[in-house]
């Protein structure tokens, strides 16, 4: 599930296009090491035409929001807003690049 920080519903209404979210590629560790995915990006726009059966449109408090199908669902996701330099950006909040959540109990769950 996705969610939106006012400051995010601010910035992308301010451009007044859709947002999409993609996916960085999974790095396959050795010896062990479970594999790991960057957090995704976001950027303003929907996907390339090409690319569109990729994603899933949904459309979160008045914002379209594309996500990948890739990305698995229940995940409790949020678009805010970081700043540098005075450049705001879209940041995506709540990532593990493990895949894995931490429950109220302390247990890790997928």
């Amino acid at each position: 599930m996705i969610s939106l920080t006012p400051a995010a519903r601010e910035l992308i209404l301010a451009k007044g296009v859709a947002v999409r979210l993609e996916l960085a590629r999974v790095v396959h560790g050795g010896c062990g090491v479970p594999p790991l995915q960057e957090r995704p990006s976001v950027r303003f726009g929907a996907p390339p035409a090409a690319e569109r059966d990729a994603y899933r449109e949904s459309t979160v408090d008045g914002i379209t929001v594309h996500v990948p199908r890739a990305l698995p669902d229940g995940r409790a996701l949020t678009l805010g807003v970081a700043s540098f330099l005075g450049l705001r950006r879209l940041v995506l909040q709540g990532w593990n690049p493990l895949g894995w959540e931490l429950s109220a109990g302390g247990d890790a769950r997928r």
